[in-house]
């Protein structure tokens, strides 16, 4: 059974798991790129650079240069820093690449959000479109449910796997609960997610822990019995006995 103690320190962990699962940003280098020039244009006010931005002949300039007003006069200046991308979309074919991407701007107003879309070909690349909205406004794809379903399935994988440890207490249990919320982070084709190491570790020794703990439970303490030194010098002569007292009778 698991103690009341043991129940706050898995609830603890649980806490942090929680913490490192939910600091799994989204993360794309082309749209940070491209979402970095398009804030500094807007930052700087250079009309002619954020038309510059786009994809050839998608637009005249005249009609690029009413789209930058627009944006200006809702615009308050923004670093790169501040931005979170909250989804995107990655479509590839031969000869072009589609991205697509929201990322949340630090302001509460109906321009929370900012909706970008980003093309490339063997003729050319830049934005097809850019607009400002809140986020149920925007038309870009949302993030996959499976990231949702993944993220659960992680979470109830480490819990088991601290329930597991502390119910069984391998040596070193204590070090192995801080293995088991280990995350280790990574990207495949521009998707960023964490994969619960630590659990996955301890899983794979388990077996060898556990025969380890019931090897060193069973093994006999060695000790050396007690044994009372011999006397020194044999039995005295004349009428002492052996104790060393006199027979006062002799």
């Amino acid at each position: 059974m698991i103690k009341r103690k043991e129940y706050g320190l898995l609830l603890a962990l649980l806490l942090l798991c929680s913490l490192v699962l939910s600091g799994c940003a989204l993360k794309n280098d082309t749209l940070d790129a491209q979402m970095g020039r398009v804030l500094d244009v807007l930052n700087r006010g250079d009309e002619e650079a954020f038309a510059a931005l786009f994809y050839p002949d998608i637009a005249s300039d005249s009609e690029l240069y009413e789209i930058f007003g627009q944006f200006r006069e809702v615009w308050t200046p923004t670093a790169i820093e501040q931005v979170t991308l909250v989804s995107y979309n990655v479509n590839s074919a031969p000869g072009k690449k589609d991205f697509r991407g929201i990322y949340e701007l630090p302001r509460s107003d109906e321009y929370s959000h900012m909706e970008l879309h980003y093309l490339e070909t063997g003729e050319g690349s830049g934005l097809l479109g850019l607009q400002m909205g809140k986020l149920n406004d925007a038309s870009t794809g949302k993030t996959s449910p499976w990231q949702t379903v993944y993220f659960v399935l992680c979470g109830i994988f480490v819990l088991l796997t601290l329930v597991d440890i502390i119910r069984k207490k391998p040596l070193k249990y204590g070090w192995l609960i801080v293995l088991a919320i280990f995350f280790f982070n990574l990207r495949i084709n521009g998707f960023a997610f964490t994969i619960p190491l630590g659990s996955v570790i301890y899983w794979c020794l388990r077996r060898k822990l556990l025969w380890e703990k019931a090897v060193r439970m069973k093994t006999p303490v060695s000790y050396t019995p007690f044994v009372p030194n011999p006397p020194a010098h044999g039995p005295k002569e004349g009428n002492e006995d052996q104790s060393g007292r006199r027979d006062p009778h002799a």
